[in-house]
């Protein structure tokens, strides 16, 4: 689950290859910028309309928040938090994974097709795995992006308000 949402946010993020959408280009300015962006995103299997995930992301430069089910992902830029509501559990892992991922485009771009863009929505199919040989059709919607936020409170977590039964495991 947690490398889906992040093959969405890279998707989100990485979409500049394909420049010729305006909404692309109007996406990655405002991501340059740092302000607000907010989605829904949808991935499912190429062919298949059950999804694997779907949920709502919220960023700022590299600060994001995605829920998804009964996952929650949660990065200040620095220590990113996941908490599986379900399984009463929070790890802590080491943050920028993000960017890591985001810093090989040319594997992005070489990954993605289909694409197609509206007024507030991205759509296509991305190619996964070591080999490419996972189609993962994505739908970003409701795409709204505004000015950066001072409240950045969503963006970290404070893992002492979680007490037994949870448990929290420290990766980093």
């Amino acid at each position: 689950m947690k490398k889906l949402i992040s093959a969405a946010l890279g998707l989100l993020i990485c979409m500049g290859a394909y420049a010729q959408y305006e909404k692309v280009d109007e996406l990655l300015r405002h991501f340059r910028q740092g302000d607000r962006i907010s989605l829904d995103f949808g991935i499912s299997h190429s062919g298949e309309s059950h999804s694997i995930a779907e949920g709502k992301l919220e960023l700022q430069g590299k600060l994001y928040s995605v829920k998804a089910g009964d996952m929650t992902i949660i990065c200040d830029g620095k220590t990113q938090w996941t908490i599986d509501e379900a399984g009463q559990e929070i790890y802590l892992e080491q943050g920028g994974q993000l960017s890591s991922l985001l810093s090989n485009t040319g594997y992005i771009k070489k990954s993605l097709s289909s694409l197609n863009s509206s007024d507030n929505s991205i759509c296509g199919v991305f190619a996964a795995g070591k080999d490419g040989s996972t189609k993962l059709d994505f739908k970003l919607e409701n795409i709204t992006c505004g000015k950066a936020s001072e409240d950045l409170s969503e963006f970290s977590l404070d893992c002492s308000e979680y007490q037994d039964p949870w448990v929290v495991t420290d990766l980093r």
